[in-house]
């Protein structure tokens, strides 16, 4: 006989969760998980850190905004920290705060911006089916 185990907590992934909600509240440009090469307007997301207090995930995210000009890339940042708030909704993201940025990281010819953010995901408990 089995002891008895609590259930399982499964984490959103924090990469995807962020990736997917910045595409829909930024149509039109290109969100990822790498920067592409060319100098076209685009965010990244990347966990860099954090750690987890079940049920929650809190990790430490690294966000790098790059388009081709200073000013575009300025104005990208606005729009991004402008709507990011939206996305509070406890399902499964519960607190976004930004710590640190916007840093720059690009050149003249190639401006790049970058943003620190603590994030805190719901995850949702797991049961096993006992067949």
């Amino acid at each position: 006989m089995a002891t008895w185990q609590p259930p399982s907590i499964i984490y959103p992934d924090a990469e995807l969760v962020l990736t997917g909600s910045t595409r829909q509240l930024i149509p039109g440009i290109t969100v990822d998980t790498i920067m592409p090469r060319d100098n076209q307007p685009a965010i990244t997301w990347n966990r860099i850190g954090g750690n987890i207090e079940a049920p929650f995930d809190m990790p430490l995210m690294q966000c790098r905004v790059q388009a081709p000009t200073l000013a575009e890339c300025n104005q990208l940042v606005s729009r991004l920290l402008a709507v990011l708030p939206s996305i509070t909704d406890g399902d499964p993201v519960t607190v976004i705060s930004i710590t640190g940025g916007p840093t720059d990281l690009g050149e003249e010819s190639a401006p790049m911006k970058q943003l620190l953010f603590d994030i805190t995901l719901r995850g949702t408990q797991h049961v096993d089916q006992v067949s």
